[in-house]
């Protein structure tokens, strides 16, 4: 019964990311119009419905004692469907934009409903991939209550651990994420390079916001603190670096103030 369930949940999270976000639709491989007919589509209509089923499923097998393997598989299997999804060749069209929004969401509600149940145990084997997951998908970035959650829970985690500046760091040193203002991928067109440096932008600003959030918690802000200049040299490669240095910088020097005001 116990495999029968985690098959169920493994299927049902790959059903549903297979009709409702294919992957040649999130990474700009397919045709632009392919993405405007497929949110119109009725697959695309009942994500609401299945993405609910779906968070049901995995709380449900999450409350059966003993299920740490079956979890791990279907956690393994989302942080793939995940990271295969990232727009590597660019954000093409506003449809494909709305597609990316409604995946980040879908990962989101998923990976918060795994955590916010989560034994010590699963957030040692998978938090970084999770916060990896996150960052992939970053491209359909929206603020929502649930987000907040998960983040809180993985920095925490990673800051008990003393992982954070080695996960920060990691991503925005990723290869896959960290192309260069000179060398964007192997994009020829103008359009093309534009469109992968809005990607880098991307999730380059959504670790910076992770950042800057662990800035502002005095019991885990000494991390990060030493390494403000190397946070602020990647900001800087970004197209638009003013927002995210702004804010780390600003974090940095209210630490010193507060430090200084300690003395």
């Amino acid at each position: 019964h116990r495999r029968i369930a985690r098959m169920a949940v493994t299927a049902e999270v790959s059903s549903l990311f297979e009709a409702g976000f294919p992957e040649a639709l999130c990474t700009g491989d397919a045709e632009e119009t392919a993405a405007s007919r497929h949110l119109a589509s009725d697959a695309f209509l009942q994500l609401p419905a299945m993405t609910r089923r779906c968070v049901v499923s995995i709380c449900s097998l999450m409350s059966i004692q003993g299920q740490q393997k079956d979890i791990d598989d279907m956690l393994t299997n989302l942080h793939t469907l995940s990271n295969n999804r990232t727009p590597r060749r660019g954000i093409r069209c506003s449809s494909q934009q709305m597609l990316l929004r409604a995946l980040f969401m879908t990962v989101v509600l998923i990976e918060e409903a795994v955590f916010r149940q989560a034994s010590i145990d699963m957030f040692h084997d998978h938090a970084e991939r999770a916060a990896r997951s996150l960052v992939a998908v970053a491209c359909g970035a929206v603020s929502f209550g649930q987000l907040d959650d998960l983040v809180n829970l993985l920095l925490t985690y990673l800051a008990k651990q003393r992982r954070l500046l080695p996960v920060l760091s990691d991503l925005l040193l990723d290869e896959s994420i960290a192309c260069k203002k000179d060398q964007p991928y192997s994009i020829s067109t103008v359009a093309s390079r534009e469109s992968v440096r809005e990607v880098f932008d991307a999730h380059c600003a959504f670790v910076f916001g992770w950042v800057d959030r662990v800035l502002q918690m005095p019991a885990y802000a000494s991390q990060l603190m030493l390494s403000t200049p190397f946070f602020l040299e990647r900001a800087l490669e970004m197209q638009s670096p003013v927002v995210s240095a702004a804010r780390i910088l600003f974090s940095g020097l209210e630490i010193l103030r507060v430090s200084t005001a300690a003395c």
